[in-house]
């Protein structure tokens, strides 16, 4: 200063302290910067379940806040809940006191992210150890047990109707109960609950008229379907394999076959050696044999027809002597079975679903229920029944070109190829119209 007048080259530099300061400012900077999504390296340590890293951010005084939150609105205790991180989401309560229900711009809270992602333990902690609120509404009308009836663990359902205390009857915007959802979904030990335990109509219907079977059908979930018709997991459909033609062949082999045994004897018992054709007693013999053929013959027949009988009696015995018990015990039984034949708003039942869908399995056991139950001809009626323009399954399995499904209405439930629609469209006709060329030349031969 004295020599030049100039200051020192480091007179200007700030003071150790204020760099600490400022690298401390920068730290806290980087370490509460976001990516692209909106997500701080705090809630990307919440939502990984690295408590020590939660920890050591909290405690180090660089974290701005515990609430500061991604784009959709999901913070640290969001994405805690719906990774299931029990210790992190203990922490952020006890110690980061963060919020208990804060809610992202689609109305989900913490407990809510807990229930859709199936972490029970976490569930139970929100609503024990922090009362969080169980009567939070999306904007779809749902509160937990819906997108628990999605999520499929049964325990969480089973939590929120029995502690919580949400009715499985309780509707979201669109009318549908917590039956549909998880019929839509698939999950078989829920629905055995609902139906079994809460005593939920197993044909209860949507704002569309929608049933649970419907549900289940068009989001092609064989298991509960198969459910829903039977009130069992296995079932065992009889002559799935074959059709109401192949059907009445093997009914007449059967009658062959009794034909044939009878034939046998005939064979066993009628002399064939011309010795004894042309001997002097051979025609008392060949009497005496026929005789005794006829009698086998008529002992046979004697035999089937009093077993048929007895058959047939034990039937009529049951149906006109009913006790009160076995009445109350069968209406039960048809409640916990869906129906096959329950139209929607449009007028489709479960089997024009399927037929849209194409899905040939869940065709057959819907034919092969209602031919169980009801008889052949129900279950033709099913086959053949019209939608509110008069549509029928062949038409909708024509229209999406659905072949598979086309040979099973024709050669198993031996439908009508050339049945119209209320405008006199056939089935060929909606085929050619969408271009579905395989299943308008299949019509083609079928009609021919």
């Amino acid at each position: 200063v004295e020599k030049g007048g100039h200051d020192h080259p480091t007179s200007h530099l700030p003071s150790s302290s204020h760099m600490h300061e400022q690298r401390v400012e920068v730290v806290r900077t980087l370490l509460d910067s976001r990516d692209g999504t909106g997500k701080t390296p705090f809630l990307l340590a919440s939502s990984s379940g690295h408590l020590d890293c939660v920890r050591y951010l909290y405690y180090s005084g660089y974290v701005v806040s515990v609430e500061r939150a991604e784009v959709n609105g999901r913070r640290p205790m969001h994405v805690a809940c719906g990774k299931g991180h029990l210790p992190v989401v203990m922490f952020l309560a006890r110690h980061a006191h963060a919020h208990i229900n804060p809610r992202t711009r689609s109305g989900s809270t913490p407990l809510r992210s807990a229930v859709t992602n199936g972490h029970f333990e976490v569930v139970k902690y929100l609503v024990e150890a922090l009362g969080a609120d169980t009567q939070v509404e999306d904007d779809g009308g749902w509160r937990l047990l819906h997108p628990a009836c999605v999520q499929g663990n049964a325990n969480i359902v089973k939590y929120i109707v029995d502690n919580i205390g949400e009715s499985p009857a309780r509707r979201d915007v669109n009318g549908e109960q917590a039956i549909h959802i998880t019929a839509e979904a698939g999950h078989i030990e829920i629905l055995r609950y609902l139906i079994e335990d809460c005593g939920v109509h197993i044909d209860s219907r949507d704002h569309a008229h929608d049933t649970p079977l419907h549900k289940a059908v068009e989001k092609e979930r064989v298991g509960a379907v198969r459910y829903l018709l039977t009130g069992k997991e296995e079932y065992e459909e009889e002559g799935d394999s074959g059709s109401v033609r192949e059907k009445e062949k093997e009914r007449g082999k059967e009658r062959g076959g009794e034909e044939d045994m009878v034939s046998q004897h005939a064979t066993l018992l009628t002399p064939t050696s011309s010795s004894s054709l042309s001997s002097p007693g051979g025609g008392s013999q060949n009497r005496g044999e026929k005789e005794v053929f006829e009698r086998v013959r008529t002992s046979t027949m004697q035999k089937r027809e009093g077993e048929k009988e007895e058959e047939r009696g034990g039937e009529e015995e049951e149906e006109v002597h009913p006790t009160r018990g076995d009445l109350v015990r069968e209406r039960e039984e048809k409640k916990k079975k869906a129906s096959a034949f329950a139209q929607n708003i449009y007028g489709f039942t479960p089997f024009h679903r399927a037929a849209m869908v194409g899905n040939k399995a869940i065709g057959r056991l819907l034919f092969a229920s209602v031919r169980k139950r009801r008889g052949r001809a129900r279950a033709r009626a099913l086959a053949e029944a019209s939608d509110r323009q008069g549509a029928r399954a062949l038409h909708w399995a024509a229209s999406f070109g659905c072949i598979s499904f086309l040979h099973f209405l024709v050669d198993e439930c031996a439908v009508d190829t050339q049945a119209k629609t209320a405008d006199g469209k056939t089935a060929l006709y909606f085929a050619e119209k969408k271009g579905m060329k395989e299943a308008a030349e299949y019509l083609r031969t079928v009609v021919q």
